[in-house]
Formats: structure tokens, sequence, C-alpha cells
């Protein structure tokens, strides 16, 4: 075997990796390194591209590689075989873990996609002639028990065996309720109530994955290293980052600040380590001299203690947002739009009760509150459409983006001369974006925390807003609000559209209908209601139970205000800010029914 043989076996046996070995070596041969040449010399000496000089130089790349390799792989024999074990066990501990996950996945998908939330079991107790199979027959014949149609005429009758004890409780003069009223054992979903979440599961079971995942892989790095040191930690730091990054997730901003202190020490480290190991590092060219620029705009963040309630339109910030949007439009204290409700109606109802708790908040009509844009006035930067999303919170930044991946050309055509430095924005971290906005708003001196935005940006930012694909945009981002609303309605037994706009503004303002016990309350108000009521004056009169008692609970500072913007939804009519409302006239909100048969997903 020639020397030139043995080279690929040596790379083999030391475990270096032969392609980078084999080309720093041909570079050697090809590129020897250079000596001081002798005072006097007649000729240059040609290369040695001898065997012997190829292998000098390819055990020098070995001993290189061997000096790079020693802390990633014991040397000694028990210590290599520890690790190889350790690493083993973990090779079958992950392989378990990722078929648990795609076990999990495939059951969550046929659970709630395929399902809508129920099990097999459940669909076939509410439609035993559908679903009933002959092996659920013949296991019954077999083992005995009682089918499907029998449990599912027992739960029928346990039904109605509470229905009549919580009458025999009520007033004498309550009428009982028919039998027939009561059909299935159950509710039955009308479709995936996760279906806007990522692949229509429960919200964050993707993100408690990762996050599992991204731990039980560092869990397992660590472990290793427990059990045989091998320095793991330095040929991973990808997944160490990713770790962090959870608990930056998790645990919050300050976990964040760590974590930059920790990478800007990190590149010091790496800027002085040649002049610490006495290697004259390479000299740059000094900066030019820039031109003096005004001190960039000090930006406050709210510390987590001071964070705004977790409702999109907190009823705190009310009266503020309605005062800095309408002190800035040029129509100050004019009613909204006129008879909007002929471009609302035969629109779907989502879409309807997103304007009316728009125009409580910003003072504007249809489709004018879906471009309303406000400044700083809440620390958060800038407030944007419907809902007022904004650039603080990170609420506002996704609408924005999907605008940009969906209809680029249209934010192009909106956005003119603006689009590139609103790309640019977009694509910048929250701090430059929190910079930006206040870039182009300033505090006005005669009001109280008001803030103008320029014209140019306040027109392009209300055009792109009112622009069909941002309001398509707006509506389905809300759908998670309204879909909690038409919860709120069956768990209370409002079956109006006012119902759903009353549940909505409470979801979006308050959060939710039970607070303090607020909820029993509105039950056991509801008894008092007198039953010879036409159902169309029962259904008010809940409303306006619920508005009541929930205004109750409110913040006292802002208990009135709650209170007359819940009312005016339940009685159809009144003044929140000022202004006159008709929900009938003005959003085409009544009393008609909610439709059953139409999807409750449709947003659009």
């Amino acid at each position: 075997m020639t020397l030139r043989a043995c080279v690929p076996l040596c790379l083999a046996l030391v475990g270096a990796q032969p392609g980078r070995l084999l080309a720093q070596t041909i570079k050697d041969v090809t590129e020897p390194p250079t000596r001081p040449a002798p005072a006097r010399v007649a000729s240059a000496r040609p290369p040695d591209t001898s065997e012997a000089s190829l292998l000098r130089h390819t055990v020098d790349s070995l001993r290189q590689a061997n000096a790079a390799l020693r802390f990633k792989v014991p040397p000694d024999s028990a210590s290599r075989a520890r690790y190889e074990s350790a690493v083993n066990v973990t090779k079958t501990v992950l392989l378990g873990w990722f078929a648990l996950v795609l076990f999990y996945l495939v059951w969550a998908v046929h659970r709630y996609v395929y399902n809508y939330g129920l099990s097999n079991r459940e669909w076939k107790i509410l439609y035993p002639e559908v679903y009933e199979t002959w092996l659920d027959r013949l296991l019954v014949r077999i083992f005995g028990g009682k089918d499907y149609r029998t449990r599912r005429q027992e739960l029928i009758e346990h039904q109605l065996t509470l229905r009549n004890r919580q009458q025999e409780t009520s007033p004498d003069d309550l009428p009982a309720a028919p039998a027939a009223a009561i059909t299935k054992p159950f509710d039955e979903p009308p479709g995936n109530p996760y279906q806007d979440d990522s692949f229509g599961l429960p919200p964050g079971t993707i993100r408690g994955i990762l996050a599992l995942t991204s731990l039980i892989m560092f869990v397992m790095v660590e472990g290793v290293n427990l059990h045989s040191p091998a320095s793991l930690e330095g040929q991973f730091d990808g997944l160490v980052t990713v770790f962090e990054m959870v608990v930056a997730f998790y645990f919050g901003s300050r976990a964040v600040e760590v974590l930059q202190a920790k990478a800007a020490e990190q590149r010091t480290k790496e800027t002085t380590a040649p002049a610490a190991a006495g290697v004259e590092a390479p000299v740059r060219p000094a900066p030019k001299a820039a031109a003096p620029q005004e001190p960039a705009p000090v930006i406050t963040t709210p510390s987590p203690a001071a964070a705004m309630e977790q409702v999109l339109l907190p009823e705190t910030r009310s009266f503020d947002r309605f005062a800095n949007v309408v002190a800035l439009t040029k129509d100050g204290g004019a009613a909204p739009a006129a008879q909007p409700a002929a471009q609302l109606t035969g629109m779907p109802l989502a879409k309807r009760v997103l304007t009316l708790t728009a125009a409580f908040e910003t003072g504007r009509g249809f489709p004018d509150c879906f471009g309303t844009v406000a400044g700083n006035f809440d620390g958060q930067g800038l407030s944007f459409g419907a809902l007022q999303w904004n650039i603080g919170q990170g609420s506002l930044q996704p609408l924005w983006k999907e605008m940009r991946d969906r209809h680029d050309a249209d934010l192009r055509t909106i956005l003119a001369g603006l689009y590139d430095e609103f790309c640019h924005m977009l694509d910048s971290p929250k701090d430059d974006q929190l910079r930006w906005a206040l870039g182009i708003q300033s505090l006005v001196s005669s009001r109280t925390n008001t803030w103008r935005i320029a014209d140019n940006w306040k027109n392009a930012l209300q055009a792109l807003g009112m622009s069909g694909p941002m309001v398509d945009i707006q509506v389905s981002r809300a759908s998670s609000a309204y879909q909690i609303a038409l919860g709120f309605c069956k768990d209370y037994r409002l079956t109006r559209e006012r119902g759903v706009a009353l549940m909505f503004d409470i979801r979006v303002q308050n959060g939710g209908v039970d607070r303090e016990g607020s909820g029993e309350r509105i039950r056991g108000d509801f008894e008092l209601i007198n039953p010879a009521l036409s159902a169309d004056e029962q259904e008010v009169a809940r409303m306006e139970i619920i508005a009541r008692d929930r205004a109750e609970v409110a913040s006292p500072k802002w208990r009135e205000d709650v209170l007359r913007r819940k009312l005016t939804i339940a009685q159809g009519k009144g003044t929140v800010h000022g202004r006159s409302y008709d929900l009938d006239r003005d959003f085409a909100i009544g009393l008609d029914p909610i439709e059953s048969t139409a999807p409750l997903t449709a947003v659009a």
C-alpha cells in the first residue's frame, strides 16, 4: 500500500473531516509556507510535491484536527464508551419524543379538524343511526352493555330530569318546557372552534410542542455532558440559542435584556481576543466624521407590572382614545357618517358588530373606522384600525405584514412613495418600529396627551385601513373575539343580533362577562324577568341585566361610561361620548335572530 493510499485511511481512523483537511492539504502543498530567501539565490526552487511532502502536510493537518477534536470526544476508551452509551440513550429518547409528537398531532388533527372537538364515541351518541358500525353492535352482543341508541336516550332523559328539577324550584307561574324541546343529549359543534389557529388546533399547541422539544433536546445534551464531559454545548450553539429564546418568551422582557447583554459581551470578547493573544489585529480605516444628528426620541416601555389589561380596547383608555382621535379630525365633534347602515345591510354580522364597537372608540362609522389612526397617547407608539391594534404590544405588525404578503400591489399603490420606508420599518426590531412611530408624530401643545401624526402618513394609513383587502384582514383578525362573543351569547341565553353586539363589545372592552361573581348575579336576575313578556322584550330585558350587572364590577372611575355604552347596545339607542347612536339605523343591527345556518366563522 502506497503512502498516498494511506491518507484517506488515516483520516477515517481519527474521525476527522476528510474533505476539509484534504482541501487544506492540497492548499499547503500547492502554496507552501514562504520562508526568507537566501542572500544569493540563482533561481527559485519548485514546490516539493513528492509523496513524503504530501504525507508531512497531511500529518500536520491531522495534528491540528486532533487538537480541535480533543474536547469533543473523550480520548480514553472508558470515557469514550460512556460517551457513546449516553449518545445512544439520547437518540432513543429523541426518537421516542418525535414519535409521540407525531402521534399526538395525528390524534389532535382528527379530534379538532375532522371531528370538530368531539370524540368518535360522542358523535356515535349524537347520531347512532349514522356512525354506529357493525363492529360496535358485535361488541355489544359479545360483551353486553348498552348500545349508542340507549346511551343517547338516557342522556336526553337525564337532561329532562334536570330541567324538571329546575322548574320545580322556580316560581309557579313559569311555563313548563315541553319534552320535545330536548332532542339531542348535548350540543353539536357547528365547526372546528380553533380553525383560525395553527393547524386548526387549540391556541398554543404548536408553540408548546416547539418549546418542549427544544427543552428536551437541551436537557439531553446536558445529560451527555454530565455523564461523560464532551463539551457538546460548543457544537450546538443554535440549540442553546433556541432554548434561551424559549426562556425569554416565557419569562418576559428581562430575559431578552440578559440575552442581549450576553451577546454584546461575547462580541466584545471576540473583538479583544486577538490583541489579548498577542496577535496583531487587522487595522481598519477610521470612519468618517458623521454629520451631527438630532437625538433619537426616548421610548418609554411600560413595565410588566404596569402592563395594560389583556383586552383589545380596555375601558381605562376609552375616553383618551376617543378624545385623541376626534381632536385630530377636521369635523371635531361631528356625528358619525350619515346612514352607514345602507352600506352594512347584507354584510356578515361580524363586520357589523365590529363597526359598532369601533364607532364607540373612534367616533367614526363605516368604513372610516377601519382607517382610524391614533398616536402615542397610551405609550404604544401608534394605533390603527377598527380595534386599534398597536405597535407597542406587537398586535399591529401582523396585520400590515399580512397585507404586504397577500396584497403587495395594492399596498404599493396606496402608500406610493412611502412604501419603501414602510416595508423597512416592518422588517426592523420593535424598538426601531416604535422610534419610527414617534418620528412621524408630535405632541399637540394646546391639548393634554394628544399626538398629531404627519399629514402624509396619516392620509396614507387612513387610506390603507379603508381599502377592501385591509378591511377584510381586520375583520378576520377580530374573528376570535367574535367567536368568544357567540359563546357568551349561548351561556347567557341571547339569540338576537343585538345580543351578539353586546357580547362582542364586552369581550373587546372588558374581557369577559363573569367577573367578581357578576355571572351568578346575572343568571339570578334572569329569574325575575316576567315570562309574560314577548320573546323580543325578554331578550332586551336580559341584555339590560347583563349591561347593569357587568358595569357594577367595572372600575369606579369608568363605571358610568361602561354602563352607558352597554345600555345603548341593549336598548338599541343611546348616547356614548356625547354622540347619539341608533343601532338599527346606523349599523343594521336589530333584534333579528342569529342565523343558525350560517358558519360562525364567516367574518369577511
